[in-house]
Parts: C-alpha cells; sequence; structure tokens
C-alpha cells in the first residue's frame, strides 16, 4: 500500500503513469480510496499488480501497459512489457 503522503509526493511531479507491484495503491479495506483520488485527480494512470519488476534492466527502457478496450470502464487488465532503448 502506498501512503497518503507518497501519494501526494507523487502526484506532485509531471507523471503520466505510476506502476506497483502490489495489488492497490490504497489499503483493500479502505472505502473512499484517498490515494486513487490524489493520483488520478492530477491525471496520472495508475498500474497496479506489476510483476517481475526486478528483472528491468537498470539502463533506459519504455514502458507499455496495452488496456483491454471495455466500453464505458474505468479501468482495465492490460499487458505489461518493456523495451531497452537503444
Amino acid at each position: 500500500m502506498l501512503t497518503t503522503e507518497a501519494a501526494k509526493w507523487l502526484s506532485g511531479f509531471d507523471l503520466k503513469a505510476v506502476g506497483f507491484d502490489y495489488v492497490s495503491v490504497d489499503a483493500m479495506d479502505a472505502s473512499e480510496l484517498p490515494n486513487h483520488r490524489i493520483l488520478l485527480s492530477k491525471e496520472i494512470l495508475i498500474i497496479e499488480n506489476l510483476t517481475d519488476l526486478d528483472k528491468l534492466p537498470e539502463t533506459k527502457f519504455d514502458f507499455f501497459a496495452i488496456p483491454l478496450k471495455i466500453e464505458n470502464a474505468d479501468g482495465s487488465p492490460v499487458r505489461a512489457f518493456a523495451e531497452i532503448i537503444i
């Protein structure tokens, strides 16, 4: 889980998205989802439940998160992958 202070700190940057290797940026029992609200209010996409982050290179890379096209949805599973920049 991300702390609210950390979500506010991240929202201060010009980010397109943030990715995490856990299920939610909010506590599982949170009813108001404060961290979602903080990040999404700055139009920062939230990518949760990523795996194998330890396999990312220490050099620059491009990250892609390709969502399913689901009409009227507020979220989607994604195909996430990285490509090394040459």
